[in-house]
């Protein structure tokens, strides 16, 4: 499949690049790599579409960048509407027929190599962003005035999170507003800290909410439970800013260096189960072509990131060309958990040429 796509972008580098743009540089692979994170953390595909499109608007990609979040996407339509997106923003567009391999569908494929082609000639332009792109609004009109406080700005934040993103602003206030101006302090409490518990808040509107406390003592107990669901953690030192009295104040910075403190690193646990694994088999076994199920192999062992060697073994058996078996060994071996026994899965080819080959290329890496 991947020869067929190297003819079309070869077909396509003779076609004169009329529509360009001004990016000459790629998004740094680290900020990249936080919000690649970012889209990763949510399971909802809605969301994970919203947030891929923002940024192919707003930010240009690499080719290998695109493919990267094409291989998030949840279905080859949401993929497609993305690589047409990104298109335009992307710096090397020359390698943009790598972006071919995140798809399962070669109609699909046709249909995105035909709008590259249409837009190298310049007669088609590129797609509108999404109807309602995500914006920044306006801070609604609302009866509580906060208090003139130094609140960190969490709309470009990349550090740290405890949750994907913060409450956006309108429903902030919708749910605060539900509070009655004559709420007692109890009430008031019992409100904030249900918020805190079930939505993720940046530290903005957590110091609000704190604010509507009159006790400090009740303010540091709501901010103290409040941190662990805060979106913006490396910013919540400014929570201090609540306190006027300086013990309670000392006793906030105390817990907060506290929470920070390095401890031992938490390995993650990274298991692939035997139903997983009968899941992923019956998906590739179920792509009606071998370079299909090659690109259908290569998503759910991308999604699952960890499995051992035997599994894979197990995987590379559904495929019936050497090649590809050669070529999803190559791609699986990020994924394994268990790289110093990767020489075993030499034994699932035929030909030496293959083995040779697959030792080259894990010594390369």
């Amino acid at each position: 499949m991947k020869r067929i796509f190297l003819l079309f972008a070869a077909f396509a580098l003779l076609l004169p690049l009329q529509a360009q743009n001004n990016c000459t540089t790629p998004l740094s692979q680290t900020v990249f790599q936080q919000r690649l994170n970012r889209i990763n953390s949510t399971n909802n595909a809605m969301e994970r579409l919203s947030m891929a499109t923002q940024m192919a608007t707003s930010q240009c990609l690499s080719a290998f960048q695109v493919k990267s979040v094409v291989m998030l996407l949840a279905n080859d339509e949401d993929k497609l509407k993305f690589s047409r997106l990104a298109y335009a923003n992307t710096v090397d567009k020359i390698n943009f027929y790598d972006v071919y391999d995140g798809f399962a569908y070669f109609s699909n494929v046709f249909r995105l190599h035909d709008f590259v082609k249409d837009y190298n000639n310049g007669t088609t332009l590129p797609p509108p962003p999404p109807a309602n792109p995500p914006v920044t609004p306006s801070p609604p009109k609302t009866g509580i005035q906060w208090p003139d406080l130094p609140y960190p700005n969490a709309k470009e934040y990349l550090g740290a999170t405890s949750c994907p993103e913060p409450l956006p602003t309108r429903m902030f206030t919708e749910q605060v507003e539900r509070l009655a101006n004559n709420a007692s302090e109890s009430v008031t409490l019992n409100h904030i800290t249900n918020m805190a518990k079930t939505q993720c808040l940046s530290t903005e509107q957590i110091m609000k909410l704190a604010s509507l406390l009159q006790q400090q003592t009740n303010r540091l107990e709501f901010v103290k439970m409040a941190y662990a669901r805060v979106f913006d953690k490396d910013n919540y030192m400014a929570c201090k800013h609540l306190f006027t009295f300086n013990n309670i104040r000392t006793e906030f910075v105390s817990f907060l260096e506290q929470s920070n403190a390095p401890t031992e690193p938490v390995q993650p646990v990274c298991r692939v189960t035997e139903d997983d694994m009968r899941s992923m088999i019956q998906a590739i076994e179920n792509a009606s072509f071998d370079s299909v199920k090659l690109n259908t192999g290569k998503q759910v062992v991308a999604a699952k990131k960890c499995l051992t060697v035997d599994q894979i073994m197990r995987i590379l058996e559904v495929y019936s060309f050497e090649s590809s078996k050669l070529e999803m060994a190559k791609y699986s071996y990020a994924y394994c958990i268990n790289q110093d026994d990767y020489y075993k899965v030499n034994n699932v080819f035929s030909f030496s040429s293959s083995k040779d080959e697959l030792t080259k290329y894990i010594q390369s890496r």
